[in-house]
């Protein structure tokens, strides 16, 4: 006999099947005029598990969002740390061209970790 494995999504699907059940029951004992009533207030319970759902998705993203920023930061920050120095290295003694190559080099690693980071 195989188990069954509940996840939060689960949880939350039987806590909809019991509020079914009970909408099914109210109607049932209060008869079809309260049909309006019963149906409204099975549906304001939709919406909050509705939004129950979007509030948790939107929490994951915004955590991701924070660290990869934070990550970013740990790669921008030296990159321009080293990089003023190295600009004014290389355009003191190479010139103009001295000047791009670093220029260059600090978009190729910045565009590079960008890229492996997606």
């Amino acid at each position: 006999m195989a188990k069954k494995t509940r996840s939060k999504g689960s949880a939350d699907a039987d806590g909809l099947k019991d509020e079914l059940g009970l909408a099914v029951s109210a109607r049932r004992e209060l008869g079809a005029q309260y049909d309006d009533e019963v149906v409204e207030a099975l549906a304001e319970r939709i919406d909050s598990l509705i939004d129950k759902r979007v509030q948790a998705a939107l929490g994951k993203s915004r955590k991701k969002s924070k660290s990869d920023a934070k990550t970013f930061l740990a790669v921008a920050l030296p990159t321009m740390g080293l990089g003023i120095p190295l600009l004014a290295i290389g355009a003191g003694t190479v010139g103009a061209g001295g000047f791009y190559a670093v220029l260059a080099m600090i978009f190729l690693i910045n565009g590079m970790w960008l890229l492996r980071s997606r």
